[in-house]
């Protein structure tokens, strides 16, 4: 299983193989656009879901995801579409809700992943 890490490199990489191959960008482009995506994949919410999980917050990821059986990717659309988030139906964003939610309830992880 890939980590969140492993998934940044591997996507960073193929940006960084894509830009160097375009005609389109010149040394200096290249370097921003690497470091614009670096500090996308970087910033909240990818790190700091967490950070922003109140008890209210984790109820509805629950309900979500063990009452109405969401996958990750709704999990995390219906979380972006009730608190204003711009992730839209990330499914690394929707397991980080998840365990967060489960850290904050105080619910074993393993019910938000068995369904």
């Amino acid at each position: 299983m890939n980590t969140k890490d492993d998934v940044k490199r591997k996507l960073l990489e193929a940006v960084e193989t894509a830009l160097l191959r375009s005609p389109f960008y010149d040394e200096k482009s290249r370097r921003e656009a690497m470091q614009e995506l670096e500090n996308a994949l970087s910033g909240p919410p990818l790190d700091d879901v967490a950070n922003f999980m109140s008890p209210e917050r984790a109820e509805f990821v629950r309900k979500c995801r063990i009452d109405e059986r969401y996958t990750f990717r709704a999990v995390a659309a219906a979380c972006a579409k009730e608190w204003g988030a711009n992730w839209g139906s990330d499914q690394l964003i929707g397991e980080d809700l998840c365990r967060a939610a489960a850290e904050t309830l105080g619910i074993p992880l393993e019910k938000f992943w068995r369904l």
